[in-house]
């Protein structure tokens, strides 16, 4: 059975949401101060997921030059099977005729060519240019990937907006479509992408309309949603109000702030938030081998700004 952690009192997630405790606008000082990287011997499979990278230096986007290169050096550094973005990859207000080339491709286009890269479709994603980019994905709005050494699939939605609600119905349909699939049974550790977040603190509204999918993704073992779209990172689980059910909950992680503008958070508290905090950062996952997930939020330089374990 899984576990995880317990959420946080109310308190503890109302200071961490106050902007003067954010650490917001801090620059990578010491590549030494690291969090160390768990033993290879224990870990069977990494990938690395972000989003928001927002490319395109503009007023809007002021810590982008310094943000991106802080970010690619960790990504090198942590060397993952995999790497994930959630979501506007540019700023499709920019004035360039193609900023997958002329902004973003100077800075990530050699990691790209490195570990397997799997992006997500965003609000600011500029269509064709963005599959033009990525021709790894043959114009494939959604798609599956897995990782049977570790016991992994991947399942990467389009759904930049929410209220287009007949696009919405067919990512649902595909979703579960995948996860009920006899030819992935095999495969314990379950993960989701796509851009709006269920559940967000942020003043941008999210994807409610996918809370409603809590319950079928815990019946098919989903261990982690994880999207974008609210610069922050956000860890919530599936909420526990009236729950008689015996499932394991769903782990909701957002990934928003690999590059993008600030973001001011909604005074809001939700009794299944864990953590909020409206800063740089990215994730990754460990899938060891005893059968566990460790989730680890950091910071552009390395230094630790949340985690928490699963347990199968």
């Amino acid at each position: 059975m899984k576990t995880s952690i317990s959420p946080l009192p109310a308190l503890v997630v109302a200071l961490a949401l106050l902007p003067g405790c954010t650490g917001e606008g801090s620059r990578p000082l010491d590549p030494a101060a690291r969090e160390a990287t768990p033993e290879k011997a224990g870990v069977l499979s990494t990938f690395i997921v972000h989003g928001d990278t927002h490319s395109g230096s503009n007023e809007d986007n002021p810590d982008v030059p310094w943000v991106h290169p802080a970010l690619v050096a960790e990504f090198t550094f942590r060397n993952p099977g995999r790497i994930f973005h959630v979501g506007d990859v540019v700023d499709r207000f920019s004035d360039k005729p193609d900023p997958y080339l002329s902004d973003y491709d100077p800075v990530w286009g050699d990691l790209i060519g490195g570990a397997p890269f799997y992006p997500t479709l965003g609000n600011q994603d500029r269509e064709p240019e963005y599959f033009a980019y990525f021709d790894v994905l043959e114009g494939q709005r959604r798609y599956v990937r897995t990782d049977s050494s570790a016991g992994c699939l991947f399942v990467v939605l389009d759904v930049p907006h929410c209220d287009d609600h007949s696009l919405l119905q067919e990512q649902e349909d595909f979703l579960f479509d995948v996860l009920a699939a006899a030819i992935y049974d095999h495969l314990p550790h379950r993960f989701v992408f796509f851009h709006e977040p269920p559940y967000t603190t942020g003043q941008r509204r999210g994807c409610p309309e996918a809370r409603t999918w809590d319950l079928r993704l815990r019946q098919h073992g989903v261990d982690v949603v994880f999207t974008g779209h609210t610069h922050a990172f956000e860890h919530f689980v599936s909420p526990t109000a009236g729950d008689t059910s015996p499932l394991p909950p769903v782990h909701y992680v957002v990934a928003g702030k690999a590059g993008g503008y600030d973001q001011s958070p909604l005074s809001d508290i939700y009794e299944n938030l864990i953590h909020a905090s409206y800063v740089h950062h990215y994730v990754q996952v460990y899938i060891g081998a005893a059968g566990t997930i460790d989730v680890h939020a950091r910071r552009p330089d390395g230094t630790k700004l949340h985690s928490f374990q699963i347990q199968d």
